[in-house]
């Protein structure tokens, strides 16, 4: 692999010649040594990184057992590992769950929220999850959440409990109604012409199988139609369209409508006197 000398690395040439044949195996082409040598030090960098994460993990680990509920997360430029954002604005906590900002610690802590989940993202779903891979958003996710279609948990923010954090939707939780997220992971691509030139366009899952027969065994399919113009709805999928109000003309109504739903009330004449 890398011979790593301090801060300088070099590559065997043999090791070149391995990416070399590597790269034009898997793109049909030749590359130059320039292309090969980018592609080995951006390796290297990758490695580096994932060297340097090894380390810190490690650091972190050997902390912890002299604080085996934890500690407070000082070093900075680190996300959460269950909600992907940093921090920096609340303060981190580190446990044998891994790196979570205090939102979720404070979720975990309540019992809300697995600490397992930290780090696993393939056991539920977000907001942005539905919208990406079913697009299931804004109103429609809302009716959803009401009408118990689909249960969620929500993360509070830290000293804040009224305010969101997070909305998560755990797989568990919904059972027979999500599919796993790994079912969902491929894709395609299609060349498509745009001002004469050829670009190449990224399908969704969705777009390269028949979605309703893929996930016929989960209950969300039974929600969903097609919307793109492409795959028009069928019969089956179309929702089924409100009947036209129809208003009736003023000479539809009896003629004594008036008359006996609000009776003109007369003024007794008043005599004259003499």
């Amino acid at each position: 692999m890398f011979d790593f000398k301090g801060n300088e690395f070099t590559i065997p040439a043999a090791r070149l010649k391995e990416i070399k044949l590597g790269l034009e195996k898997e793109h049909g082409r030749d590359f130059t040594a320039k292309e090969v040598s980018d592609v080995a030090e951006l390796m290297y960098k990758l490695a580096r990184l994932a060297l340097d994460q090894v380390m810190d993990e490690e650091e972190w680990k050997q902390k912890l057992e002299g604080n085996p509920k934890g500690y407070a997360f000082e070093p900075k430029g680190y996300s959460c590992r269950l909600c992907n954002v940093g921090g920096s604005d609340v303060g981190m906590w580190y446990d044998k769950y891994g790196l979570k900002c205090m939102h979720c610690q404070k979720a975990v802590e309540s019992g809300l929220i697995p600490g397992e989940l930290t780090g696993d993202h393939e056991s539920f779903y977000t907001d942005y999850d539905l919208k990406s891979l079913f697009n299931v958003h804004g109103k429609a996710l809302t009716q959803w959440i009401h009408k118990e279609i689909i249960k969620p948990r929500i993360i509070s923010r830290f000293g804040n409990p009224s305010a969101k954090h997070l909305r998560i939707f755990l797989i568990a939780d919904n059972y027979g109604f999500l599919p796993q997220k790994e079912m969902l992971r491929f894709w395609d691509t299609v060349e498509q012409e745009v001002d004469g030139q050829l670009y190449e366009r990224h399908l969704k899952w969705y777009q390269c199988c028949d979605p309703f027969e893929y996930l016929k065994d989960y209950k969300i399919m039974n929600y969903l139609r097609r919307t793109d113009a492409e795959n028009p709805p069928t019969e089956q999928e179309a929702k089924p369209k409100k009947p036209k109000q129809e208003f009736c003309s003023q000479s539809a109504f009896p003629e004594s409508f008036v008359n006996k739903r609000y009776p003109t009330k007369r003024r007794a004449k008043r005599k004259k006197q003499p």
